[in-house]
């Protein structure tokens, strides 16, 4: 009897039931060690960690408090995906809708911001004023184009800024040279130049519109900066991005923003031009830095590319070389050097922000070398500006500082020399009247 009361004692002390397997075994201590069913000793819990009613609903309370705290958690984490989810749908929509409207704004009211395959992207509208003239009603830098007289020798010029012109038309070389040629005969200048065009551009502006006007010849100004990458099909606008019209809406007016916040117009240009000033800058340091780096790895020569580079960009020239032919006109190219190629303060400044460890291999004349030996192997007339330019620029600025372009005596020099060549070299005095 003794035995079975001490036994329950011990039972409703430690916790165990009737419901445990398990009996316990008088030994020499005085100790009751639990056996379990299968005859394995178990160890007493330590003192003070027997565990009681009050301990076990101790324990309860925290499962519970774990329970909810993992409940609560997991309800956060949904509601947070969900606003994600949410958010990223409510972007998306945002985005496409966008992105529609402004191609349907584009397609009844087409602006040239946005991405265009064809030359007619950067094509100012018909009548437009730009500086001292307003465009024709074809939308090019120049007077009228009326039918051509028997006896006019005209001209098509074809090319991309440097022939639209940045400096006011009465400057442009364009107008230069139709002024020195008519000093010997008869003859006319047709200025087709439009901005952020290349050589395939050339090619289709030629046989859209060049040929209509009936020309007696064809002049290229072929602008080594540019004019070989856009050949080569490495123009900046070539991107998947670019081709987004709501991130290029975005990047214009922040392009535009930055503009108008530097413009030199805004610390007042020369009147006398309508807004054109010969000496301003017109870009940022680091920005027009930029544009040089990107376009200098033609010049040098361990690079190794330049020579594929230059011949796709003249498959278009000699397309239009074979077209010119086939009717009987005569067809020029001009190549117009670079900046960074008559400027060695600037060359250094390029070599200085990413062509450092191979200054060795500058060779600022290795592209026109090129285009001149591809294009006489196709029995085309060609002129290089570069060595004129660069004994010029030892002595007097050619380009509008920070812009790219021909300042007003660099579009003079050119005028004057394309006439001279024209002229004395490429057998156009027996065209005069």
């Amino acid at each position: 009897m003794t035995n079975n009361t001490e036994q329950t004692t011990v039972d409703t002390l430690t916790g165990r039931g009737s419901h445990n397997p398990v009996s316990t075994t008088r030994f020499a201590s005085g100790a009751n060690r639990p056996t379990s069913a299968d005859g394995v000793h178990e160890e007493d819990p330590p003192d003070g960690m027997r565990a009681g009613p009050a301990v076990f609903r101790g324990n309860a309370r925290i499962q519970r408090i774990s329970r909810d705290h993992d409940i609560r958690l997991t309800m956060t984490l949904k509601t947070a995906k969900n606003l994600v989810l949410s958010g990223m749908v409510i972007a998306i929509i945002t985005i496409t809708l966008a992105e529609a409207s402004l191609r349907v704004l584009h397609y009844f009211h087409p602006l040239s911001v946005f991405y265009d395959d064809s030359y007619n992207r950067w094509r100012r509208a018909p009548g437009a004023q730009d500086m001292d003239i307003k465009l024709n009603s074809l939308g090019f830098k120049d007077s009228e184009f009326g039918p051509k007289e028997r006896s006019v020798y005209r001209i098509v010029a074809l090319g991309d800024s440097f022939a639209y012109g940045n400096v006011p038309y009465r400057n442009n070389f364009l107008t230069v040279l139709e002024e020195n040629l008519a000093r010997i005969g008869n003859f006319e200048v047709l200025n087709m130049g439009i901005p952020g065009i290349g050589p395939s551009h050339y090619l289709s502006l030629l046989v859209r519109e060049g040929l209509p006007l009936d020309p007696d010849a064809i002049l290229v100004s072929f602008f080594i900066g540019n004019d070989i990458a856009e050949g080569a099909g490495r123009r900046q606008h070539d991107s998947v991005i670019e081709h987004s019209y709501l991130w290029t809406a975005i990047r214009y007016l922040f392009l535009v923003r930055r503009f108008l916040e530097n413009s030199p117009k805004i610390r007042g240009w020369d009147a006398e031009f309508y807004g054109y000033c010969d000496t301003c800058p017109t870009l940022e340091q680091s920005e027009f830095l930029h544009i040089a780096t990107q376009r200098a790895s033609i010049f040098f020569s361990n690079l190794g590319d330049t020579e594929d580079k230059v011949a796709l960009s003249l498959e278009p020239i000699f397309e239009m070389k074979r077209i010119c032919d086939t009717r009987g006109i005569d067809f020029f190219v001009a190549l117009v050097p670079d900046e960074v190629q008559v400027s060695a303060q600037l060359a250094a400044l390029v070599m200085q922000r990413g062509y450092e460890p191979y200054q060795q291999y500058w060779d600022a004349a290795l592209p026109n070398r090129l285009l001149l030996k591809h294009l006489r192997s196709h029995g085309i007339e060609v002129l290089d500006l570069l060595p004129a330019f660069s004994e010029y620029a030892k002595e007097e600025r050619l380009y509008i500082p920070r812009n790219t372009h021909w300042n007003i005596r660099g579009n003079e020099l050119a005028g004057d020399l394309i006439a001279k060549w024209l002229v004395d070299e490429a057998g156009l005095r027996r065209q005069a009247h």
